[in-house]
């Protein structure tokens, strides 16, 4: 179910309406972008959740965290920069706004025609939050799972084993049992069945 919403956050916060942003700033700069806030989790969580020394993973996640997205942001200023040059007619502000809200703004108004008031802050979240939040929880699960696994799998090899016996003792249980009429004293006779 985690999977499930993080596709629907990731659809919902940077999907929807991505051809108007790609015509208005180019692929390149959107794809950049996506790539920074997205990878830049990522390479977090791999320290977070890789490194064994649990102090120094913790500062590394972060200053990962932040070094890559500086770094990834600055090249999507330096492109940004060279659209600018290439089109005078855009603004800084109007640019910045196209990049990081726009989708997920137009997302809002066309869902307050159907369901009424959403607050900004929905789309805020929808945006910037909930996906990198889903990201990380699901990298807390796997890395989890990681250290767990051969316990986790030894004892689900015998879990199955037990299952699977007691699904074919319960089966042979069932075929053996003899098949009482529906005359018998829990279904009275009605006279359609002689």
């Amino acid at each position: 179910m985690l999977l499930v919403g993080g596709f629907e956050s990731f659809a919902a916060g940077w999907v929807y309406n991505i051809e108007k942003q790609i015509e208005i700033l180019g692929a390149s700069i959107v794809f950049t972008y996506m790539t920074t806030t997205f990878g830049s989790v990522v390479l977090a969580c791999a320290l977070w959740f890789g490194l064994h020394n649990i102090d120094t993973a913790l500062w590394a996640g972060f200053v990962g965290w932040i070094v890559s997205y500086a770094i990834g942001m600055s090249y999507v200023a330096f492109l940004l920069k060279k659209k600018k040059q290439a089109d005078p007619s855009l603004t800084w502000k109007g640019m910045g706004y196209d990049l990081t809200m726009r989708n997920v703004m137009e997302l809002r108004s066309d869902l307050v025609d159907v369901v009424g008031f959403m607050p900004i802050v929905w789309a805020v979240l929808i945006k910037h939050f909930i996906p990198l939040l889903i990201i990380i929880l699901i990298s807390l699960g796997t890395s989890y799972l990681h250290r767990q696994f051969l316990s986790t799998m030894l004892i689900a090899s015998i879990n199955l084993l037990v299952l699977f016996s007691c699904g074919l003792w319960s089966v042979w249980v069932l075929l053996r049992l003899p098949i009482k009429p529906l005359s018998s004293p829990w279904y009275p006779h009605r006279g359609f069945c002689r």
